[in-house]
């Protein structure tokens, strides 16, 4: 397999119908990972064996070219996480600079580096994953690291995969520019390690929050995903101008 960039993604959000991806599969091992779900449905076998894919730089650019005609943004951390190998992601970046092409990249297996701070400075914006029960680095960890990038002036995001029904975490409360993702699990097995015990239901291959909880509804607070009955809502990444969950009204009837 060869890096290039691909269209199409999750849904047609700004950075969602486009992707650069370094490699195959995920290592972080999360609890209800949604790649599992979807490498399953579709035959595959593993999802956490991560499978390296080659850089050939001319192909990149060259498929860069060709989707720019069609989008403005990939997302790089659709079926891997980036800073699987840091090396890997410096070279990518790289050429992402010199070819205009700008990224969202998702990670959950943040490091920080100074080089890769300097490549992402002004164009890219980071991501950092919480939540989740993961092999990852702990939110603190992740929570340190994104810190250091924003500090390099970084636009930098925090993606809180969380049970919208509970009351925001203390942990998260203080993070600037945070995207709550409702929590969605494929099996209700996973409800007590989660401590779900209420308030869920199935619809196509998942378990989904029926409510959220007031504490979410906050100016620096978005969302990104969708509660049991609610199309899926996107704030585009935070790539253009989104309106916080304070400001959503069709989520009135789903607030407790």
């Amino acid at each position: 397999m060869i890096i290039r960039a691909e269209l199409g993604g999750k849904n047609q959000g700004p950075a969602c119908r486009a992707s650069i991806d370094l490699s195959k599969g995920c290592g972080n091992n999360c609890l209800g990972c949604y790649g599992k779900v979807v490498t399953r449905n579709n035959g595959g076998r593993s999802w956490g064996r991560v499978v390296e894919r080659e850089l050939k730089p001319h192909t990149l650019e060259t498929s860069i070219l060709r989707c720019k005609s069609q989008v403005q943004w990939f997302r790089c951390g659709k079926n891997c996480d980036p800073f699987y190998n840091p090396e890997l992601l410096v070279k990518v970046l790289e050429i992402c600079n010199k070819s205009e092409a700008n990224l969202v990249i998702v990670t959950k297996s943040l490091i920080f580096r100074e080089d890769i701070a300097w490549l992402l400075r002004d164009r890219h914006i980071l991501h950092v994953s919480l939540g989740m029960i993961t092999e990852a680095p702990s939110n603190a960890e992740r929570i340190s690291r994104g810190f250091e990038y924003r500090r390099y002036g970084v636009r930098t995001g925090f993606r809180i995969i969380a049970n919208p029904m509970e009351t925001m975490s203390e942990d998260y409360i203080d993070l600037p520019a945070k995207l709550l993702t409702p929590l969605r699990l494929p099996s209700r097995k996973m409800f007590e390690p989660y401590g779900i015990t209420e308030g869920y239901k199935y619809d196509k291959n998942y378990w989904y929050p029926t409510r959220i909880h007031e504490s979410w509804l906050r100016d620096d607070t978005f969302l990104c995903g969708h509660l049991y009955g609610m199309v899926n809502h996107c704030s585009g990444c935070l790539t253009t101008y989104a309106k916080p969950l304070s400001k959503l009204s069709h989520l009135a009837e789903y607030v407790q």
